[in-house]
């Protein structure tokens, strides 16, 4: 295999791995100390949403345009130290500017650098691992930079807690100067090197891949790649149904359970323990895709049905335990003891667990699929333009479930309601079966035509 001649492989992903947490632990810095910012700044819930949409909206659109240059640009790594450097200078500025306009363009500048992280490393990793390793890398670097978001929460919680919330911010730049330090010694894999029909004349000969981006086969891999726009539409079904979840779940169990929102992130944080099987589930998903690339398809088609039932039962069978102690001590005691002694929250734990599980995996799954059907020099857009996608749906579904809620006065009904969404998205993959082989082949063909059109040029 061409990949295992590629130097320093698993160090240069571990390298990429520490980077996506380190930038990550920006993402949610602020989000504990709103309370904070609203006294300092004397502003309101309006201005401190307007922040918070803001910095998400320009992250998520940013990634077009870096997906965009990723592609087009032979060094990805310059954009990556580029990127941080001036993501390093917004967070600077965030931390000594005392006039909240200012403080609000800072942020939104600090979004748009940090928007070009995940095109370039998932351009990275795709040329890292090759079909049948892919899966588990990629599902290794979405939990990790989901740690790097959680350790973001916890530093700002306790730099709040500590009375200053600036001091996060301090934390979240001295993040991003080490990111940017790692950067200058990422060793850049050959562009196409993991792609079993180029990858070994590429290593072999030493040669660069010649082919960039261009919009003629851009258009073609948006409008003429079938697989490409049903990835593009289960994205947004999928994260109508998570974004409902993941953004008023809690609140769903601190109503239905009238609990505090302590028990709920507790309840919360043991069932979100199902994620970590995906590890187990990934590695085998890449063997199916080796022997059998349809089947991944109504893997992944099925998972998408078990999240459905297992999400919304969950929140159907969380019991009322009526913990509402405003004593932190107390609360924990509490709360572990009713979870060891409650059948009913037991089981309802138990169910949300392998819901969460089988949402784990559709991430990676998908990502992967997206990798195998698009060209090495298509690949960071098409990322970018899934990444859309996800914001869309998780914007929609996070307002769509407000609404409901309202109008039928039961948050979790209304969180079930939005999950769906999930069984169109599931047919939709079942669709995907056998566009995806078509592409496969197609993309295959491609890439052998210019594996001899380089013999020809190199002899």
């Amino acid at each position: 295999m061409a990949v295992k001649s590629i130097p320093h492989r698993y160090l240069n992903f571990t390298k990429l791995l520490i980077i996506s947490a380190l930038v990550q632990t920006n993402i949610y810095l602020l989000v504990p100390n709103f309370e904070y910012i609203s006294e300092e700044f004397q502003i309101g819930d309006a201005l401190l949403g307007l922040m918070s949409g803001l910095y998400v909206i320009v992250i998520g659109l940013s990634t077009l345009l870096w997906g965009l240059l990723t592609d087009r640009i032979k060094t990805r790594k310059k954009i990556m130290i580029a990127n941080l450097s001036l993501a390093l200078i917004s967070s600077i500025n965030s931390y000594i500017l005392s006039d909240f306009n200012l403080f609000l363009l800072s942020q939104v500048i600090l979004a748009f650098f940090i928007g070009s992280l995940a095109p370039i490393i998932y351009s990275l990793i795709t040329d890292l691992f090759e079909p049948g390793e892919r899966i588990t890398s990629l599902n290794i670097w979405n939990i990790i930079s989901s740690v790097g978001s959680g350790i973001g929460f916890v530093v700002g919680l306790i730099t709040g807690f500590f009375g200053n919330w600036r001091l996060g911010i301090l934390c979240g730049g001295i993040a991003l100067m080490i990111a940017m330090i790692i950067s200058l010694v990422i060793y850049e894999p050959v562009r196409g090197a993991s792609d079993p029909q180029i990858g070994r004349i590429l290593i072999e000969k030493n040669i660069d891949y010649p082919y960039r981006l261009s919009m003629d086969s851009l258009k073609r891999a948006i409008m003429k790649n079938k697989t490409n726009l049903l990835m593009i539409n289960q994205a947004i079904l999928v994260y109508i149904a998570w974004g409902a979840f993941s953004t008023w779940g809690i609140h769903a169990i601190i109503r239905q359970a009238n609990t505090s929102n302590v028990v709920a992130t507790i309840i919360l944080g043991i069932a979100s323990a199902g994620n970590l099987g995906s590890l187990i589930i990934c590695p085998i998903a890449d063997k199916i895709r080796k022997q059998n690339p349809k089947k991944l398809v109504i893997i992944a088609s099925m998972a998408l049905v078990v999240e459905t039932i297992a999400l919304s039962n969950m929140l159907l069978l969380i019991p009322k335990i009526n913990i509402l102690s405003k004593d932190l001590v107390s609360t924990l005691i509490l709360a572990f003891t009713i979870i060891a002694s409650n059948s009913r929250l037991q089981i309802a734990i138990i169910i949300g667990a392998i819901g969460l599980l089988a949402n784990s995996i559709i991430s990676p799954i998908r990502d992967s699929i997206v990798a195998d059907i698009n060209l090495p020099e298509n690949r960071g857009t098409m990322i970018s333009l899934i990444s859309i996608s996800v914001f869309l749906g998780r914007g929609v579904g996070i307002f769509l479930v407000g609404l409901l809620s309202q109008y039928i006065n039961s948050l979790p009904v209304a969180i079930i309601l939005a999950q769906l969404a999930l069984i169109p998205a599931s047919f939709i993959w079942l669709k995907s079966s056998s566009t995806y082989l078509m592409d496969l082949d197609e993309i295959a063909l491609i890439l052998k035509i210019r594996r001899l059109d380089l013999i020809r040029t190199t002899t």
